[in-house]
């Protein structure tokens, strides 16, 4: 291993004969590396090649081909494909070979005469061959091929191009396509480096497929003679004249290598160098360019260093996308593409012995050198950790900045100072938006860079805004809550002042109106869209009560508006809308809407400018509930709107399903604004208490509130609060003639000017109280004594003529009471007469009860000995038991078990009481009989068994539990209690 580890290369050393496993180790001509496979070329040995797939991890990797090369010869060169499959390689003498690295067998190609020293390998290879490509000699020769895996040559072609010197050796060669969107016509590029000269010549390719093959119709017709047609495609190139080249310095043969870097950022970018016999000239290649003059651009040389006076020419040449790598005899050094100078490098001990060749592997960006022991690996090491600098003393602040970012983990300070750099140069350019956006990205403290751009300049509040913008875009959802609210706030607070100052220009005399308008459409359009990021809707959403209030501050009702439909927070909304006179947007809100809460909200405002519109809307809302919105009409309802609103509470009323509490609202809106309406409407109602559809309570006290007296009596008169009524009737209103029709309805069925037909019954004090009252009335007012006596005619004998002498004046005349007095006295012995029969029918009744009585007392049951309980239908006599006169038996405690279901919780514990003192009674009666107690005792103690057996029997034996009428009363009694169905119901599901 290198001992500097932290290099911008690290290396590591394999040992040829240790590591590779080698029989036998030669002399090492060359060292070529390709998509992971290396091939080492070496002399005065039978295996002349060495193939080995570094990308492996096996030790036995190591392949020692045999090449058929004469004693005279040795290989000098071997190219590898960039695919790594197909290898050339070539002898001094000129011989050249095939190998195919994927089977590593080894096939002559006699077609191809010529040392190769450069092959331009075709874009499009495949796996089957290696396609067209292009073989430079040492010669200056040019030859088209295409060889097979199994070393079959398709064609060779050789072209004669003048371009060059023939003894002039092709150093190196790339082959382009550069454009492949024209069928079958392609557009390709290729770079020639030769000592001292670089050409760059552009071809259209015709790619069309080309055989030798003949038609059976051809051969019919006698055409013998086929021409054989051309295979080769890339002759095009050679045609032209004077191709497109630069010229260096004149250089040697062995000091001339092009050596190209595909640039990892941008397609169809590469970075060359090229070597030359006074130093290397690094560039760029853009095949995008259509002028072939401007593909390759060279940027800089470098002369090669002076050692004692002389060059010190290196041996071999290399590069990646930041440095150009040189190999010495002993060293390796590294210089940097954009100022030449040395950044790495690494000499090895002198056993290893001296560098060999330079190859780099553009898959794996390793660069591997050999010397005549030791196999040299160079792998980059944070190759870019002072490339960023270069850049930043450039003034390329975009590529600075990418490779700072990308070292940010390891150099924090770099990126740091590569943001306040370029933000210093936007800020002296006043291009403060452009700073604002670069210290975004920094971590010094948000105050730090507020500071930098706070102060009162318009063109610093962009860069203000700018910055704040881009910090509020890089909190995610987690982040800090309060200092994303802050941030959002700030900048709506920007947004509003400045959109505030535009309206203020519009508005001022003098100014352009049509610039005004644009600018003020701008930044609405500008403050919308940031209230639109998904990145701040939540915060929206949650600081909207704020957004509102910082909105009415700067007296900007259209964004409110905006954010309230954004939030579709249609409270807000409506509000806005009734808050600009837009009455009529405001209902169209609410019925797109359809909310029941918003419409009982806003009813009352929008009741008082368009009552008509917003009760039709209220009509066609199905979510508003008539019950829920009337009362608020009602209390908001003018004398303008009070028609419309008394048109919907009757509409709503209309309905079969109307609840008493809307009748009643009715009741209270009605006595309110036409209370001439209100009788008719009860009227309407009828007078069957069960079927009004208003609480009566709630009509009384609204009648009484009001002073409505007729409708109050009408009110009483349904109620059957018959006093109540004849009393305001007679005593209020003075109005005898009502007080007869009260008394009228209470007694019977008559039409009458005030009520319809009704019926109802009332008790016979009632009846008389009220007309004694009308009577007592009629009397006082002065009337005469035969119409006052007519009333006991119209109370149907309600009232008697004793009941009214008392009331009579003292100095009445008797003959107007004859008629009335003698009709009085035959009625009381009509009803004398009635009740003596009464008597003598119950007395009659009495006597045959008594009877019956008697007669029951003698009757005797006979019981059977095969008779048995109706309950456990064991033989009746076993045991105590009770005889029913319906014939019905029944052991004593099979009839307590059926009689439980008969008695109340009460009597089932009295009876448990009563049946467990006859238990402990007859036990102790059977102990003292046992051993011989005294008579006395014994006798106290049956007296008391007697007595409870008495009280049991009163309980269970007093009906029969199968055919008496307690269990008849049983017959629409549930089998199950409603707890007990409900169980048993649960019990039966799934």
């Amino acid at each position: 291993m290198s001992p500097n580890q932290n290099g911008i290369f690290v290396r590591t050393c394999h040992d040829l004969k240790k590591d590779l496993r080698l029989n036998k180790l030669g002399i090492v001509k060359r060292v070529e590396v390709s998509n992971g496979e290396l091939a080492i070329i070496q002399s005065q040995t039978s295996s002349p090649c060495i193939h080995v797939n570094v990308s492996q991890n096996t030790r036995d990797r190591a392949a020692e081909l045999g090449v058929g090369v004469s004693s005279r010869d040795e290989l000098d060169r071997v190219h590898i494909s960039p695919c790594g499959r197909h290898a050339i390689l070539s002898s001094k003498e000129g011989d050249n070979f095939y190998l195919n690295l994927r089977s590593n067998t080894v096939h002559p190609v006699k077609k191809i005469k010529g040392t190769v020293t450069a092959v331009a390998w075709n874009p499009d290879i495949g796996n089957a061959d290696t396609g067209s490509i292009l073989l430079g000699t040492s010669k200056g020769m040019i030859i088209e091929a295409s060889i097979t895996s199994g070393g079959k040559e398709n064609y060779v072609k050789e072209y004669q191009w003048n371009a060059i010197d023939r003894e002039q050796p092709i150093s190196d060669m790339y082959l382009f396509l550069t454009n492949d969107e024209e069928e079958k016509k392609f557009k390709y590029l290729l770079i020639v480096c030769i000592p001292g000269r670089l050409f760059v010549i552009q071809a259209t390719i015709d790619a069309t497929p080309k055989s030798n093959y003949v038609g059976s119709t051809s051969l019919q017709a006698g055409w013998v003679a086929i021409p054989e047609k051309e295979l080769n495609i890339f002759g095009a190139f050679f045609k032209q004249r004077d191709p497109y080249s630069l010229k260096s310095q004149e250089g040697s043969p062995s000091c001339s290598r092009l050596r190209l870097h595909a640039d990892a950022k941008v397609t169809n970018l590469y970075k060359f160098v090229w070597l030359g016999s006074s130093g290397f000239t690094v560039g760029t290649i853009n095949l995008t360019m259509e002028n072939v003059r401007l593909i390759i651009k060279e940027e800089r040389t470098v002369e090669h260093r002076r050692v004692d006076g002389s060059i010190e020419w290196p041996l071999s040449i290399s590069m990646t996308e930041y440095h150009v790598l040189l190999l010495f005899p002993y060293r390796l050094t590294a210089l940097s593409y954009y100022t030449g100078t040395v950044v790495y490098e690494d000499q090895w001990p002198r056993e290893y012995g001296e560098g060999i060749d330079l190859s780099f592997d553009a898959t794996s960006q390793i660069h591997w050198t050999c010397t005549k022991n030791v196999l040299l690996k160079y792998r980059p090491n944070d190759e870019t950790r002072y490339v960023w600098n270069v850049y930043l003393d450039r003034g390329d602040f975009a590529r600075a900045l990418a490779i700072a970012r990308e070292r940010k983990s390891m150099d924090a300070d770099a990126f740091e100072l590569v943001l306040r750099r370029q933000a210093d140069k936007y800020i002296s350019e006043k291009n403060y938006g452009a700073a604002a956006e670069i210290l975004a990205n920094s971590s010094e403290s948000f105050e730090t860079l507020v500071l930098r751009l706070i102060i009162d300049d318009d063109e610093r509040k962009t860069g203000l805004r700018t910055l704040l913008d881009k910090k509020l875009e890089q909190l995610r959802e987690n982040d800090d809550r309060m200092k994303k609210d802050t941030l959002f706030m700030w900048l709506l607070e920007m947004q509003l002042s400045e959109l505030g100052e535009a309206r203020k220009e519009l508005a001022m005399i003098g100014m352009n109106p049509s610039e005004a308008e644009e600018k003020v459409e701008r930044l609405t359009r500008q403050m919308q869209a940031f209230l639109m990021r998904k990145n701040v809707q939540d915060t929206v959403q949650k600081l909207k009560d704020a957004i509102y209030r910082l909105m009415q501050n700067h007296a900007d009702v259209d964004s409110q508006l905006f954010v309230a439909n954004l939030l579709k927070d249609y409270e807000t909304i409506v509000r806005i809308r009734i808050g600009k006179d837009q009455y009529r947007e405001a209902l169209g809100t609410l019925v797109s809407v359809g909310s029941a809460d918003l419409f009982c909200q806003f009813s009352p405002l929008l009741l008082a400018y368009i009552p008509s519109p917003l009760i039709e809307a209220i009509k066609r809302c199905q979510t508003v509930r008539a019950l829920r919105i009337i009362p608020i009409l009602c209390a908001a309802c003018d004398e303008r709107s009070a028609e419309v609103v008394l048109s919907y509470v009757e509409w709503a009323i209309s309905f079969p399903s109307a609840p008493e509490s809307l009748h009643n609202v009715y009741i209270s809106f009605l006595a309110k604004i036409k209370p001439n309406r209100l009788l008719g409407y009860l009227e309407n109602q009828g007078k069957d208490l069960p079927l009004i559809h208003y609480s009566m309570d709630h009509a009384i006290r609204t009648a009484k509130h009001h002073d409505a007296k007729r409708c109050l009596v009408f009110l009483y008169c349904v109620a059957e609060m018959w006093s109540e009524a004849m009393n305001i009737a007679l005593k209020e209103m003075s109005d005898i003639s009502l007080g007869k029709r009260i008394a009228e309805w209470m007694d019977s069925s008559l039409d009458g000017l005030l009520f319809t037909q009704s019926t109802c019954t009332v008790s016979i004090e009632t009846r008389r109280a009220i007309w004694l009252s009308i009577a007592r009335a009629m009397i006082d007012s002065g009337e005469e004594v035969g119409r006052c006596l007519y009333v006991l005619t119209e109370s149907r004998d309600a009232i008697k003529i004793q009941d009214l002498l008392p009331l009579l004046p003292e100095f009445t005349r008797m003959e107007e009471l004859k008629d009335p007095l003698v009709a009085c006295l035959k009625e009381h012995s009509a009803k004398i007469s009635v009740l003596q029969q009464q008597m003598k029918y119950a007395s009659d009744t009495a006597n045959e009860m008594r009877t019956m009585s008697e007669k029951m007392k003698k009757r005797v049951t006979i019981v059977r000995s095969m008779d048995v309980c109706e309950s456990c239908r064991c033989s009746l006599c076993s045991r105590s038991f009770y005889a029913f006169a319906c014939r019905h038996h029944f052991h004593r405690d099979c009839l307590e078990r059926e009689m439980v279901d008969f008695m109340s919780d009460e009597s089932k514990k009295t009876l448990a009481v009563l049946v467990e003192k006859e238990r402990r009674i007859l036990a102790e009666l059977e102990y003292e009989d046992r051993k011989g107690g005294k008579a006395y005792m014994n006798q106290e103690k049956e007296e008391e068994a007697m007595e409870l057996s008495t009280k049991i029997s009163e309980i269970i034996g007093r009906e029969c539990p199968l055919c008496s009428n307690m269990a008849i009363e049983q017959i629409d009694v549930p089998f199950l209690s409603d707890e007990e169905f409900e169980l048993e119901c649960n019990s039966w599901a799934f």
